[in-house]
Order: C-alpha cells, then structure tokens, then sequence
C-alpha cells in the first residue's frame, strides 16, 4: 500500500535500514500485564475523543506505542476489524492520525541550533480549519505537556489556529514526582479560539522513550529515528506464577500487540515460571537472539 505508516509523519523521518549496535549493554526491565491492562483502558478512555476530533496528534517517540493502538481501535471500530484494509482506510487514517517530533528535541543544520516547536506551530496553522483537534504526548515528569501547552499559548493571535485544541497528558505515575496530577484546565487562546488541558495516569508506561527497549534510537540534532536491536529484554509477568520475555528487534511493535491483542500475543512467546527467575541467564538468551539475528541479516545483505 505504499506508505507502511497509517498516519502521516510530520519533521520526522523513520529510517528503514536496521543497524547493529551491539553493545551488549543489555538489562531486563520488568513489568505486570496489569500494567498492560491499565494502559490499555487508558488509552480506550480517550476514543470517544479521537473519534470527535477531526485531527489527532501524538509526538516521537512516546506516541509510536499510542498511535500503533489508537488507530487500531478507530480501525476496529469504523470497519470491524484491528488493521488498514484498503487504501481509502490507509487515506482515511492518514488524514486523521499524526506523529509530529518532541517539541522538546533541537536540531542542527550545522550553523544554528534550534527546537522542534515550531513544528507544532506549522501543522496548527495548517490545520486552522479544523473544528477539533486532539493532541496527546506521554511524560515522566509532565514538562513534555507543559512545553507543548506553553508553544500552543505563545503563537501569535495574527496566526489561524484550530479553535478547539484538546491536549492530554498521559503520565507515567511510577515515576512522576508530583503528588497529585494538575486538574484539568481551559484556558483562552490569543487567536479568540480555546485549549482545553486534560491530565491522566497510568502506573507504568513501559515503553515511554526507553530508546533501548523500543527498538528506535534518535540521531543527535536531527528528526531521524534509525532502528536497532534494543538494548533491552522486556520481561512482563503474565500472572503471580508465570511470565513472559520478549527480546525482538522493535519492543515498541510487540508491545503494541499486547495493547491490541494480547492473548494472541502472547500465544507467540514463550511462557516460563517466576519463580527462580535468572535476569543472567535471560540476558545471556537475549544476546544469543540478537547475535542470530544480526547473523541473519548480514548473510542477507551479502547474498
């Protein structure tokens, strides 16, 4: 179907060619399908907005995981069914679902540096005529959500921006410092148009820009995202009993399977008991996996 993506990229560019980087600085980060659970029905919570909104915006590299879901969800919901069937659903997907860069991110063109707010400034007065748009990003600490509500403040009132923003926040409770989450917030634009400030939390958001265990790594002062094999094994405990490890080349596509489908997921992987678990042995497993496939892939390359 032409683009694999169903959703548009905007400043950012996600490169195909896979490279090595094997450190073998490899840890295993642990996690509960609870934690899956809660993200999931996160996530679910803000349908019926994603279905209101004529635009929907999420921001690298957080957003990969959460629109890898979300446009499933409005797939299943329009055409009964998880994935893009056609091209008119590609088209349609595209048009409706962004992934903008970090307005957090600086990039150089060897003279000046500069940050990727004025991306978001660029797609708003390209969508100015939008009725709704919705904006979502993932945050340890909610700074990533407060940069983006201070960009969309600051933009000129002589430039046309959409006059309904809806932006929330989803924070990683484990790990946010703050006590309590900000309540929900509506302030006036300078344009005459509104931004409305929603906060939500979930207790683990595994993926959330761990560059060693999504399987992207960003090069320095540029939008691009190449892949690699992940620094990381993912192991999640499917019960009080047992769990399961996953140490493939992109975390970030397996674990939005688990979003979307995790008993089929799951079936895929293999299932071992808790107790006794040895982390070394599961790095040493997870070593002997990437070496193979990297082995594989340059027998590829050279054949």
């Amino acid at each position: 179907m032409g683009c694999p993506y169903p959703y548009t990229l905007y400043g950012v560019d996600v490169a195909k060619p896979m490279t090595s980087a094997l450190t073998g600085r490899i840890h295993v980060i642990r996690a509960n399908k609870s934690d899956v659970d809660q993200l999931r029905s996160l996530y679910d919570s803000l349908l019926p907005d994603v279905l209101s909104a004529t635009h929907c915006v999420a921001f690298a590299c957080g957003g990969l995981v959460y629109l890898n879901y979300t446009v499933s969800a409005f797939c299943r919901h329009h055409w009964g069914h998880p994935k893009v069937g056609d091209l008119n659903q590609l088209k349609c997907c595209q048009n409706r679902f962004h992934l903008l860069p970090s307005t957090t991110w600086q990039v150089s063109d060897g003279e000046t540096t500069t940050n990727c707010q004025s991306e978001l400034e660029r797609w708003l007065t390209a969508v100015h005529f939008a009725p709704q748009v919705m904006l979502v990003d993932t945050s340890f600490s909610g700074g990533a959500i407060n940069n983006i509500r201070n960009v969309i403040m600051a933009i000129p009132a002589a430039l046309p921006i959409p006059k309904d923003i809806l932006l929330c926040g989803v924070v990683d409770l484990g790990r946010y410092g703050a006590g309590v989450l900000p309540t929900e917030e509506v302030v006036a634009l300078a344009g005459g148009g509104r931004l409305c400030v929603r906060w939500l939390g979930t207790p683990n958001l595994i993926s959330e820009d761990v560059m060693a265990l999504l399987g992207y790594r960003r090069c320095e002062m540029t939008t691009t995202l190449e892949s690699e094999w992940p620094e990381s094994a993912l192991v999640l405990n499917v019960d009080a009993d047992n769990a399961i490890s996953f140490s493939t080349c992109t975390v970030a596509a397996v674990f939005s399977d688990l979003l979307i489908d995790w008993d089929r997921r799951v079936e895929k992987a293999s299932i071992f008991p808790t107790v006794g678990f040895d982390p070394e042995k599961s790095v040493s497993n997870a070593k002997h996996i990437r070496a193979k496939l990297c082995s594989n892939k340059t027998n590829t390359v050279n054949g």
